[in-house]
């Protein structure tokens, strides 16, 4: 008898469908159930995942203030390009702020790498046999598959040293050609200046900052921030008794 139930693999359809956030915590308290009868295998990794977040001002403060960010079951990836993917990548200018975070999962904290888990021919033959039978299929499971490389982690707090990312945005191609020339570049100039970006990597408009000293920066930018913000009196003036 197969060890992958129309239980768990209704859960993981379950999961995969996404929701509200009391849809979130009740799914995720009846995955951990479900996972509890299959390998420990998939319930722990190794591999470093990472899960992209919207932050709103609120959240930057507290990330720059606390130096951590509250958490609970949530969506990881082991795919670096996914996270960065995830919603249409860096957010609309003048939005909300998004960072990918970064960890090894610590132990106990994998309710299910269902990557693993969708690398399993078993379980991928109990899907097959039960899919006519597990609610809104085709919202969940059918729909995404292993196209989220997947690890569902529970912890309750990340750390701000775990912030792998910064999603920003830079000038146009023909600023930046400006900047870096000091002066309005010739169009032989602009050629070379867009062949130096892409040998670079370098991409105008949005993007994510990476590289480890930058972030570090601006890490110490958010906390001066929010600590000049959390120190402001609060105006009382047009508050409602």
């Amino acid at each position: 008898m197969t060890k992958y139930t129309l239980k768990l693999i209704q859960a993981v359809n379950d999961w995969q469908r996404g929701g509200s956030v009391n849809q979130k915590i009740k799914r995720g308290a009846a995955l951990k159930e479900a996972v509890a009868e299959i390998p420990i295998k998939f319930r722990q990794t190794s591999d470093r995942c990472y899960r992209q977040i919207t932050l709103s001002e609120q959240h930057l403060r507290r990330v720059g203030t606390k130096y951590e960010l509250l958490e609970t079951v949530s969506s990881w990836t082991k795919c670096e390009r996914i996270a960065k993917d995830f919603k249409g990548g860096v957010p609309a200018k003048g939005g909300y702020q998004a960072v990918i975070f970064s960890i090894i999962p610590p132990t106990g904290s994998v309710i299910l790498d269902l990557a693993a888990l969708y690398a399993e021919e078993e379980f991928q033959a109990a899907v097959e046999k039960y899919k006519d039978h597990i609610d809104a299929f085709y919202d969940g499971i059918d729909r995404y598959r292993n196209s989220q490389q997947e690890v569902i982690i529970e912890i309750d707090r990340v750390s701000l040293s775990a912030l792998y990312c910064w999603g920003g945005y830079s000038s146009p191609a023909a600023r930046l050609a400006e900047m870096f020339f000091c002066r309005s570049p010739s169009a032989q100039e602009r050629i070379w200046f867009q062949k130096l970006m892409a040998k670079s990597e370098i991409q105008a408009g949005a993007y994510w900052l990476c590289t480890p000293k930058a972030v570090a920066r601006v890490n110490e930018r958010l906390k001066n921030f929010a600590k000049h913000v959390s120190a402001k009196p609060i105006d009382r003036r047009n508050r409602r008794n």
